[in-house]
This record gives structure tokens, C-alpha cells and sequence, in this order.
């Protein structure tokens, strides 16, 4: 007869123990999420319109100014004009009405305000105001690149600096006039990561009729916002066996 074999299992207990208990450490590690903090950025100026500062002519030379293609603020607006030629190749095609703003990103650096996932959201508001479809359609764009060093004569190249950009973000929308679902505005939001060497953004918002030549009419935008998403860093933890 088999001699009769008993097993403990006390000490297969204590590794499986140990074993789960590392994979439970592990998995709670990989699950948590660091809070977001969001932080409009109010270096952006005017992003509802209503300054009464108007809206200048040509790529701005400075920050805090929306200046570029035909364009005008009507009651607490932007209306989109008429489209207009980059300031780079002046004898090019005129195919979009952009307006662009310059923003000193700088201090966010002076006061550490950098972290290690820090994201910056460029939203914006727009409405196409024509009776449902209208012809030609229109794409909304709402765009930020972040650049280093001085923007002085940024503008007399433009677009061409955009190949040196440190990153940009991009958010698009295409419509024929008022949509029969009551929904008048649409929210575009372009995002992109900070880098620190990020020292100035250009932010645009444009509207682009999809048949040439057109000109614009009933197109609007409003509410434009730059907003700071910042994630701490995770602590690191170390499992010993």
C-alpha cells in the first residue's frame, strides 16, 4: 500500500500571500491619478470682444492685441470680414480670415508654474449665423503654437515659422449655416503639451469658405479662452521582495 503523504500548506499560503500582495501594491500604483489643476491664463486679452479695442491690421506685433485679416468686434464678438494674404507671401492666395493674439508665457516660468504634464487648451466659441445650407461651407479653425526665443519680426515671416514651432495643438469644425437642431455655437478647443523652453504662444482663430474667390459673412467667434491643465508628479515607489 501507498504510504499515506501529508502536505502543509501554511508556507504555499505565505508565498501566494506575498505574491498578491505585491500585484495589489502594483495595481493601486498604476490606477492613481494625479489631480488636475486648471488655471485660466489672463494673458490672453479680450477673449470676449468687448475691450472695444478693435481688431488691428496685419500679424500683432506685441502681445496682448488681436490684430490680422479683415475682421471686427460687433456686439461683444469677433465677426470674421473678409479673407486676407499671410504676411510672408503677401502675393499669395487669400483664402482665410485669421486673427491672431500673442501670448508671453515667461512669467508661468518665473513663478515655477511649469510642471511635468503641463497642457495648455486654447478653447474658442463660434457661430455661422447663415440660414441652414448655405453655400459655400465654412471650417472654423481654432490653433496655438508655442514657440522660444523673440517674437520681434515674427509677423513679416509668418506662416513660415510655424516649421519651428517647439509644438502646436489644432481643432476644427465645418458648417453651412445655422444647424436645424438649435445648435447655434460650437466650441473648438486645440490642445498641446508646455515645454519649458516654451517662451511666447500665437494663438488663431480663423474661418476659411470652402469656394474661391468668397468673401465671409455671419461668421462669429467669442469667448476665447487659454487655459493651464497642470499634473503634479506621481510619487515613485519601490516594491522589495
Amino acid at each position: 500500500a501507498r504510504a499515506s503523504r501529508r502536505f502543509n500548506w501554511a508556507p504555499l499560503s505565505a508565498a501566494a500571500g506575498l505574491m498578491l500582495g505585491g500585484f495589489s501594491a502594483s495595481l493601486v500604483w498604476a490606477i492613481s491619478t494625479p489631480k488636475v489643476i486648471s488655471e485660466r491664463i489672463f494673458a490672453l486679452a479680450d477673449g470676449n470682444f468687448e475691450s472695444g479695442a478693435g481688431i488691428g491690421a496685419g500679424f500683432p506685433k506685441h502681445p496682448g492685441t488681436w490684430s490680422g485679416d479683415a475682421a471686427e468686434a460687433v456686439a461683444g464678438k469677433l465677426h470674421f470680414v473678409e479673407p486676407g494674404s499671410d504676411s510672408g507671401d503677401p502675393s499669395g492666395r487669400s483664402i482665410s480670415c485669421d486673427v491672431f493674439q500673442i501670448i508671453d508665457l515667461r512669467p508661468l516660468r518665473e513663478a515655477k508654474r511649469f510642471g511635468t504634464a503641463d497642457v495648455l487648451e486654447l478653447s474658442s466659441a463660434f457661430l455661422d449665423d447663415r440660414p441652414p445650407n448655405t453655400n459655400p461651407s465654412v471650417t472654423c479653425f481654432c490653433q496655438i503654437y508655442l514657440f522660444s526665443g523673440d517674437w520681434a519680426g515674427l509677423g513679416a515671416l509668418w506662416p513660415k515659422p510655424i516649421a519651428e514651432a517647439l509644438c502646436s495643438g489644432s481643432a476644427q469644425t465645418t458648417t453651412m449655416g445655422r444647424s436645424r437642431d438649435g445648435k447655434g455655437w460650437r466650441t473648438l478647443t486645440a490642445k498641446c503639451f508646455l515645454p519649458e523652453a516654451a517662451d511666447y504662444a500665437v494663438v488663431q482663430i480663423a474661418a476659411r469658405p470652402n469656394l474661391r474667390p468668397a468673401t465671409l459673412e455671419g461668421i462669429f467667434a467669442d469667448d476665447v479662452q487659454l487655459t493651464l491643465k497642470t499634473s503634479p508628479e506621481l510619487p515613485i515607489r519601490t516594491v522589495t521582495h
